[in-house]
């Protein structure tokens, strides 16, 4: 098979009042499969983002539409870390509204690319484009950007369902983790009920790959009015055989508009939320990301070789959660080097293609990962958690 591709890697250090932080990160990516399929793109993009001061910023994009799904992911991460470069002070004064500022930048940069494609003279009323056959052009991508502020504050924004994750060992020996990233998909609870706020359009289903098969509503209303997992539904695509989308038995869904609602034909989208993706803004799909953040100091006191882990689906749809951590951490624990994260980081993305050509063969998704290596010493305590 053909191995993954390095995307570059690079290492920081910062001091203050509060203590040490330094982290070694690198990058990697694979097309998926066998890599020898010459017609398969790689729709998956990563960027970094070095603003100086202890301010480093990283970020995994996943593109989705056959036409226009890489298009979407470079534009996007190139908007995404243009922004950053030029708005550090942005970045560090106010860091959750310079997120939303800067997925806003890279929405508005793939619209540009798009219409730098099809001409300016395609866009619809609201905005959406549309293509030779009066369809609306698809294409769009998810986005995971983690940022680490002032050395030791850690800023993570998402739209859809490229995952971060941040981990390491407890001290009984066991991983510990904590899941960065919202999942903006048609199996949240919390999404279903924006959509219903927004009026919007479109239905959150099962995929079953039938469009003949009457769409299969994901949720229902509960005796209190609130948004709960079909029973009915699960049976039925039990019934049909539908099977699962990922090792952690998460089943395939999708948004969906029908044509009775737009005046299109029947439109899908894998996530709620997304960079791009026009037509469905207009329908419930949102680019503006869930933000979180937390202090480093804060999980040196619980953690030991503390590492993030970025990824698109390709990479998460193949692992639980502890044991992909285990494998990345396990292959860094032994050196502090740039090399060292670098050969972990190519070592999880070969595990991952291996995997998913297995269960796949060359239909396997592509795979993008972000691995950061922490080294962080609060003053306050004195407690010392490597890598």
């Amino acid at each position: 098979a053909a191995e993954a591709v390095a995307c570059g890697g690079g290492s920081s250090l910062w001091t203050g009042d509060d203590g040490l932080v330094s982290c070694r990160y690198a990058s990697a990516t694979h097309v998926g499969g066998s890599g020898h399929d010459a017609a398969k793109e790689n729709q998956d993009a990563t960027f970094v983002a070095s603003c100086g001061g202890g301010t480093l910023v990283w970020g995994v994009l996943d593109g989705h539409g056959p036409e226009n799904g890489r298009i979407a992911s470079w534009a996007g991460a190139a908007a995404l870390k243009e922004y950053f470069l030029g708005n550090v002070a942005a970045l560090e004064e106010e860091p959750e509204e310079a997120m939303t500022s800067a997925f806003k930048a890279a929405h508005d940069g793939i619209g540009a690319a798009l219409r730098a494609k099809y001409g300016p003279g395609n866009s619809a009323e609201d905005g959406y484009l549309l293509g030779a056959d009066g369809e609306p052009i698809d294409g769009g991508t998810t986005a995971t950007v983690a940022a680490l502020v002032r050395g030791h504050v850690l800023v993570v924004a998402n739209v859809g369902d490229s995952d971060a994750l941040l981990g390491g060992f407890l001290p009984d020996g066991a991983i510990g983790f904590e899941q960065l990233s919202t999942d903006h998909t048609p199996t949240s609870p919390e999404e279903v009920a924006r959509l219903d706020e927004a009026m919007a359009a479109a239905r959150c289903v099962y995929d079953t790959g039938c469009e003949e098969e009457e769409p299969i509503d994901v949720f229902r209303r509960g005796a209190g009015g609130e948004w709960e997992l079909d029973p009915d539904s699960l049976a039925r695509v039990d019934e049909i055989g539908l099977g699962f989308k990922t090792v952690r038995e998460d089943r395939p869904t999708t948004m969906m508009l029908m044509p009775s609602e737009t005046g299109f034909p029947q439109q899908s989208l894998a996530v709620t939320r997304a960079l791009g993706d026009h037509f469905f803004q207009q329908h419930g799909a949102t680019w503006e990301p869930s933000v979180a953040s937390l202090d480093l100091f804060d999980v040196a006191g619980q953690l030991e070789q503390v590492v993030l882990l970025l990824g698109s689906d390709g990479l998460w749809d193949v692992w639980d959660y502890t044991d992909v951590l285990d494998f990345a951490i396990s292959a860094v624990s032994d050196a502090q080097t740039e090399a060292a994260v670098a050969r972990s980081v190519g070592g999880v993305v070969e595990a991952t293609r291996e995997r998913s050509q297995e269960y796949f063969g060359e239909a396997a998704d592509n795979i993008a990962a972000i691995l950061v290596s922490f080294d962080i010493t609060p003053t306050s305590s004195g407690r010392r958690s490597t890598r």
